[in-house]
């Protein structure tokens, strides 16, 4: 899995990525040119698999919950 944010303006990858990027990181440049691999440290993320139930929302509580 790959998260990453490319603005349509800039046509650049920015440093905003899901592997981390050492802090300080400027964008990355070019989307065809990055190679992650060439970037310190850990270049992947952990999503936890647990299952959390969903609960039926309202409206109402929506509203309430994010007030």
């Amino acid at each position: 899995m790959c998260a990453f944010v490319n603005p349509i303006f800039d046509q650049a990858v920015a440093n905003q990525v899901l592997g981390p990027v050492p802090p300080g990181t400027c964008n990355l440049g070019a989307p065809s040119g990055v190679n992650f691999a060439d970037i310190a440290g850990n270049q992947y993320f952990t999503a936890c698999s647990a299952v959390t139930p969903a609960l039926r929302a309202t409206w109402g509580r929506l509203k309430s919950t994010y007030r």
